[in-house]
């Protein structure tokens, strides 16, 4: 509830009966923002944790195979980025770069690609040194080591917060954004007003437009086919043209033909009466 204390952060070094141990920072008695695990079977966790989980960034070693993986958690389970390096039966290794989800290899994919994933590793890098940094190892705690621990688990616990803070106010400031586009649609959309009107003026002269290129390509297909029609026309009137005009020659030429023998005839006669 509103006013009541938050559970505050702090450091802790606990061991359980099967020789687990974790250093880090814990929130009424979980882990919480970072650390490092140390597993029975020589597993280790170094990286951030929320609420007992491994979850953002972190390095997970197999101390037994010798695999390791560099990437993003999300409720102790591989999610996200990341890259893991897996030891072969032969001796050699095997890379897996890309996107996890729920500890299995999706590989590489849109939201994921392989320089992504790299990127993420080098980040779950970072959050392993800072995870170290609160832990003290085998040997004797001080009371100055406490003393730094603790100092170290008031910062982180500041930044922690700081970072949550952030990314509510930027999730705050895109909601209200968002908000105020659809509800700008809307009223575009169902009231008639002022902002209705240039919505609709400008699909009236979309309208018109398309109608007049509609017209316009009729107009000029219309304009085609009549002078396609006058070319034939013109075509078909020269030949009859050309044809009549042989038939004329044709008649004069007969027509000479007759005025001559009518000449030669007309002579010859001519000449017949001459000699007698």
């Amino acid at each position: 509830m509103k006013g009541e204390p938050q559970p505050r952060v702090q450091w802790q070094s606990v061991r359980w009966p099967d020789n687990s141990t974790f250093e880090g920072l814990v929130r009424d008695d979980k882990c919480h923002v970072r650390g490092v695990f140390k597993y029975s079977n020589g597993d280790r966790y170094e990286g951030e944790f929320e609420n007992n989980d491994m979850s953002g960034y972190g390095v997970y070693v197999w101390g037994q195979e010798g695999s390791v993986y560099r990437g993003q958690w999300v409720t102790s389970m591989m999610n996200g980025c990341g890259v893991k390096i897996t030891k072969q039966p032969s001796g050699g290794y095997l890379a897996e770069e890309g996107q996890f989800v729920n500890d299995e290899w999706v590989g590489d994919v849109m939201g994921c690609s392989i320089e992504q994933a790299r990127a993420a590793a080098a980040e779950a890098d970072t959050a392993a040194q800072m995870a170290r940094v609160f832990e003290l190892g085998d040997g004797a705690v001080t009371e100055a080591d406490l003393r730094a621990k603790q100092a170290a688990a008031t910062a982180a616990s500041t930044a922690q917060t700081a970072k949550s803070r952030k990314l509510q106010r930027q999730q705050q400031q895109k909601r209200p954004s968002a908000e105020a586009s659809r509800a700008s649609a809307a009223e575009a959309e169902e009231l008639p007003g002022e902002a209705a009107v240039p919505a609709r003026a400008l699909s009236r002269l979309q309208d018109r437009s398309r109608t007049l290129l509609q017209r316009a390509q009729q107009g000029a297909e219309g304009v085609g086919q009549a002078a396609q029609r006058a070319a034939t026309q013109a075509t078909q009137g020269a030949q009859q043209g050309s044809a009549a005009a042989g038939q004329v020659v044709q008649r004069l030429v007969k027509t000479g033909q007759q005025q001559i023998e009518r000449l030669q005839h007309a002579v010859r006669g001519a000449s017949a009466g001459g000699r007698a």
